[in-house]
């Protein structure tokens, strides 16, 4: 971010003149704050490294993301922490730093996901993957053993998070914050939120294990007619089969 000049700047992408809020790009190049927010960058984004060509696309795909969300109808929800149209296949985070966001995504587009505790991950699962740290079953989202069973409990939580990590190295990962600040464990609040974040747990690795099961099988290859043919010609030289069983063979493999 810098401070407007005396000499006048303008933004990379639209060509309009920055205001005192802008933001630099790869090679000094210049932003606007309109351009920015409509690029709806990912937290993880370091914008040096973007020049104007990176943005434009960005642009253009939170603009597709606009066409997508208006079309998105939800057939599962965990309040605005999690939506997912099963027809579809297709999901969004809607709470924290997505709920500006709300970037409609492919259900294999998840690679992995975890619930953080106050910053130690105690249940992970994801694509192909069998859940750690505890057993869900049921749409529900009940965790058998609890959340936190792996850590040493304390009487108060600060921070309660699902990471997903994405197949995507431009936008590699989105959270779902449950507890963002000072929460006691046993209060009613806290055991809500807990439910919350358990049910989402199971609907993530529900999304896995469908797009898992979906994953095209490679079959075995299937050998050629030359080979077969040279096959059959060894065990004709090996004296296993006779000429006329080999002809037989051969024409048989040839079609004639």
């Amino acid at each position: 971010m810098g401070l407007f000049s005396k000499d006048e700047k303008k933004c990379c992408v639209c060509g309009k003149k920055v205001g005192v809020l802008h933001y630099k790009i790869k090679d000094k190049q210049l932003l606007c704050s309109d351009c920015f927010k409509a690029a709806k960058f990912p937290a993880t984004t370091a914008l040096t490294s973007l020049d104007s060509v990176d943005v434009i696309k960005q642009i253009r795909r939170m603009e597709a993301n606009e066409g997508a969300l208006e079309a998105f109808a939800p057939t599962k929800e965990v309040g605005e922490f999690l939506k997912i149209n099963e027809k579809e296949k297709t999901w969004y985070v809607g709470a924290g730093a997505e709920k500006k966001r709300r970037v409609v995504r492919k259900f294999d587009d998840i690679a992995d996901y975890e619930l953080i505790d106050d910053g130690e991950t105690v249940i992970s699962g994801g694509f192909g993957k069998a859940v750690a740290g505890g057993v869900l079953f049921g749409v529900a989202g009940a965790v058998i053993g609890g959340a936190t069973a792996k850590k040493k409990q304390t009487p108060v939580c600060t921070d309660l998070k699902i990471k997903i990590t994405l197949k995507d190295i431009n936008d590699p990962v989105v959270y779902i914050p449950f507890v963002t600040g000072q929460m006691k464990r046993s209060g009613t609040i806290f055991k809500m939120l807990m439910n919350n974040a358990q049910e989402c747990l199971s609907l993530l690795q529900i999304m896995c294990d469908t797009s898992a099961s979906q994953e095209p099988v490679q079959s075995a290859p299937v050998a050629s007619a030359a080979d077969e043919i040279m096959k059959f010609k060894g065990l004709l030289d090996a004296g296993v089969i006779t000429q006329e069983e080999f002809d037989a063979k051969k024409k048989q493999l040839l079609g004639l």
